[in-house]
């Protein structure tokens, strides 16, 4: 029995304060439990972060105060809920313009939604005009919600073709082969080879150059398709593939559908994705050494340009930019332009780095970086953790993304995902960076009463396996009523946590155009996750040596993994 009264002297004397938020009819009530002897009370901080998630404002802030100085236990009623709206299923139907396919689009309910039933979808049938070619099978599985993605939680889209004939294959478009990227990046670019060389801060490398006489484009033909059938057997031709266009600028030449340079200087492109068009031309063309206890902190309402490096537990403050020439360890940089790492960061766990815009570094191993608009990093991210609100790109260099979190708000970028050691990476993409945050903290709160849970559970089915056996002591049923007390304070915490996370999660929409590519291999243990009531997608037992692409399916929530 002892292991038994330590764990509960343990959870009694260690035992956080902790509060709980539920919904009663539209009102919410608040419940905040007081520590035990050596446990930490509840924070003001998080509980105004937790309201402010769910949209609770009209609340008495004075007497919160009062209530987490003298926490009682009890529920106190505090303001309005705001739940997320609910929408009943719903549905659409597209005929194609050629009549050859019709396709019905399920948009799954939200929240507390109802589902769909067989009448209304025949009738929409009836009504679109479409006769012959149904697969009725199907439809009742829509129906009846039989089929395992109908049964999703959250919002979701399914995209199902209920009526069909013989399409024709269609046509490859001409295309641009561009020898040069068409949309340069910004990154840092070195004055001299030397593995030391200072930033050219004047040259970002946005610049691209070339020599006389190089290949910078080239034009590539058009294939057509083949015609399909109709219902009736009739031929059903495709369109015709559209031809790409590229037009030589100035100091240009167009030879056999292939652009050459005729003079040395920085390539222009112009180009056009939508209209499939391109022109090409080439044009001639507060300082300190160090900071450290010499300096203390930094607090600068410009731009900090640093020689040589930050020393470790020392912070950087910028209006401006922050350019560090050396690499930085155990140090915090927080810019709300630009921060320019030459020689990258070796964080140890502890470095922090944050811009208002975007990071440039040439390497980062253990560190949090996290960018406004975009990280661009040279060489590798090793086993750190990055959050970007639009892109992130791992390339000029090895271009190697290993191991730690990453967060995108629409594109990542990198040559390779993973290592041969197989370290758990994670990938996230589509889902705004600070809502993405506060719910990991969420279910890490719940992961914690989790695992104390089970530890109760467990010592009181052993008391149980005892009884059975034989009569019980006074010290044991006084230790079983103590396990049960706990277990129901644990599985009120938790339910309670679920529940505010389930109404987290129906409000998150992902962003659909988000994706990721690679351009050489993704190793195994590489977990790509596009937002909640969407499947992830995790490579297991051996890496994939082809340049490829995540995205999220245009219609249906689900994951695509393409190659080139």
């Amino acid at each position: 029995m002892s292991s038994v009264d330590d764990l509960i002297r343990s959870i009694e004397r260690k035992d956080d304060g902790h509060f709980l938020i539920e919904n009663r009819n539209d009102r919410a009530w608040i419940c905040i439990h007081a520590p035990g002897p050596g446990g930490a009370p509840v924070r003001k901080a998080d509980v105004l972060a937790r309201l402010k998630l769910f949209g609770i404002e009209d609340y008495d802030l004075k007497g919160l105060e009062e209530l987490l100085l003298v926490p009682d236990g009890n529920w106190h009623e505090l303001g309005t809920w705001k739940e997320p709206e609910s929408q009943d299923a719903r549905f659409s139907l597209e005929l194609a313009a050629d009549k050859k396919s019709a396709t019905l689009t399920v948009e799954g309910p939200i929240f507390r939604g109802r589902w769909l039933d067989r009448g209304e979808l025949d009738a929409a049938i009836l009504s679109a005009g479409i006769r012959a070619g149904v697969d009725d099978g199907l439809l009742e599985a829509i129906a009846s919600r039989s089929l395992d993605e109908l049964k999703e939680k959250g919002p979701f889209r399914k995209s199902y073709t209920i009526a069909r004939s013989v399409d024709p294959i269609p046509p490859t478009n001409g295309s641009i082969k561009f020898y040069y990227d068409p949309h340069p990046r910004a990154r840092p670019a070195l004055l001299g080879d030397s593995p030391n060389a200072r930033v050219d801060f004047k040259k970002l490398g946005i610049i691209q150059t070339c020599e006389k006489d190089q290949l910078l484009a080239e034009l590539l033909d058009p294939v057509e398709g083949r015609p399909g059938l109709d219902v009736s057997g009739n031929p059903v031709y495709g369109e015709k593939p559209a031809t790409a266009r590229l037009e030589a600028g100035r100091n240009a030449v167009l030879k056999e559908k292939k652009l050459y340079s005729q003079s040395t200087g920085q390539v222009i492109i112009r180009y056009d994705e939508e209209k499939n068009y391109a022109k090409i031309e080439v044009v001639e063309v507060l300082d300190v050494e160090r900071i450290d206890y010499g300096t203390g902190h930094v607090d600068f309402p410009g731009t900090v340009v640093v020689h040589d490096t930050v020393a470790d537990g020392f912070q950087v403050r910028a209006r401006g930019d922050i350019i560090v020439e050396r690499t930085v360890s155990s140090a915090f940089l927080q810019a709300e332009g630009d921060i320019v790492l030459m020689g990258g960061a070796v964080g140890r766990g502890a470095g922090f780095i944050e811009a208002g815009h975007d990071v440039y570094a040439k390497f980062v191993q253990e560190t949090t970086v996290s960018a406004g608009h975009g990280i661009y990093i040279e060489e590798a991210a090793m086993h750190s953790r990055l959050m970007a609100g639009v892109e992130i790109l791992l390339d000029g260099g090895r271009g190697d993304l290993i191991g730690g979190s990453t967060l995108s708000g629409k594109l990542l970028v990198a040559n390779r995902i993973g290592s041969k050691a197989e370290p758990e990476t994670r990938l996230t993409l589509g889902i705004d960076p600070e809502t993405f945050r506060r719910l990991r903290e969420l279910e890490q709160e719940i992961d914690r009463n989790r695992t104390t849970l089970q530890k109760i559970q467990q010592h009181r089915r052993h008391i149980d396996e005892a009884r059975r056996r034989g009569p019980s002591t006074s010290q044991q049923d006084s230790t079983y009523d103590k396990l049960v007390s706990l277990e129901n304070k644990f599985l009120e915490i938790i339910a309670n946590l679920d529940r505010q996370r389930e109404t987290i999660q129906a409000a998150i929409t992902p962003d659909r155009q988000a994706e990721i590519l690679y351009r050489d291999t993704v190793y195994p243990n590489v977990e790509v996750s596009f937002g909640y009531g969407i499947r992830k997608y995790r490579i297991d037992r051996r890496p994939v040596a082809l340049p490829g692409r995540f995205a999220l399916d245009p219609v249906e929530n689900k994951i695509l993994h393409s190659f080139e």
